[in-house]
């Protein structure tokens, strides 16, 4: 069953409101007809030069990533540069782009429950208070079922998100694990209210070093699996919505992470 980009568009919005995205995002269209045809669809984090490679191989006719390819307002586009490359070879192999930035993290379906749902927590809730009835808020909290030592988090939280390493700060503050905290992408600006909350751990990504004197001083364990290490559990959750609203479109998960820091 084949369909058109805006009726993709329309259904994405009833079930992630656009209207609920952060003045400073750029979710929705960033190259797109909204009459085309859609077939097969690739799905990731971050448009880039590799992704749409696979989007081309594979005559994908959309990419859904999280992240806006155009964030910040284009004056110029020069072909050379490596936006600009991207963006002529998307018109070029007819491919629209769409991004379900911040309305998908702040959807009350969205990121938080995802995440939380993955971990295994129960009664969850959000960090900072929502602005709408449609809305989660940024950051979530929530308890396991029962309360683990710190290393048996550690290694099941790994496991359970494909991870290699995590990096922990401050990990004599705690021995065992009962609440938990996180937040998918950045968000070390919620430390403060994960330590308010009597968080045990929080979990974020991107933490710099005045992040983690925060923990320190906080009395809480701070744990970074990597920006994209936490929000990458919107591949597959998008696709599985997807697929159950329309039979017979193509989905293809793009796992990679082009960014990845290598440990030596």
């Amino acid at each position: 069953m084949s369909m058109k980009l805006y009726d993709l568009m329309t259904y994405l919005n009833q079930v992630f409101p656009f209207e609920i995205s952060k003045d400073w995002d750029n979710s929705g269209r960033q190259i797109a007809d909204d009459q085309k045809t859609i077939n097969r669809i690739v799905i990731g984090i971050d448009l880039t030069d590799k992704l749409l490679d696979k989007a081309i191989e594979t005559n994908a006719d959309l990419i859904i990533t999280h992240h806006p390819f155009i964030f910040s307002p284009l004056k110029r586009v020069n072909i050379t540069s490596y936006k600009g490359d991207i963006i002529k070879r998307m018109i070029v192999n007819d491919i629209s782009s769409i991004a379900l930035h911040t309305n998908y993290d702040l959807s009350i379906i969205g990121m938080g429950q995802v995440i939380g749902s993955k971990i295994g927590l129960v009664n969850l809730g959000h960090l900072v208070k929502a602005e709408s009835f449609k809305e989660s808020g940024f950051g979530s909290v929530g308890d396991l079922e029962k309360e683990v030592e710190l290393n048996t988090f550690i290694d099941t939280f790994k496991n359970k998100f494909q991870l290699e390493y995590v990096t922990l700060y401050n990990e004599n503050a705690k021995q065992t694990i009962k609440k938990v905290a996180f937040c998918g992408g950045a968000g070390a600006d919620f430390i403060l209210d994960a330590i308010n909350m009597k968080a045990d751990i929080y979990i974020t990504g991107d933490i710099t070093h005045h992040d983690a004197q925060a923990a320190y001083e906080g009395g809480i364990i701070l744990m970074d699996p990597t920006h994209y290490g936490l929000e990458k559990v919107f591949i597959d959750h998008l696709s599985s919505l997807i697929a159950d609203e329309y039979s017979g479109i193509e989905l293809i998960p793009y796992q990679v992470n082009e960014f990845k820091a290598k440990i030596r």
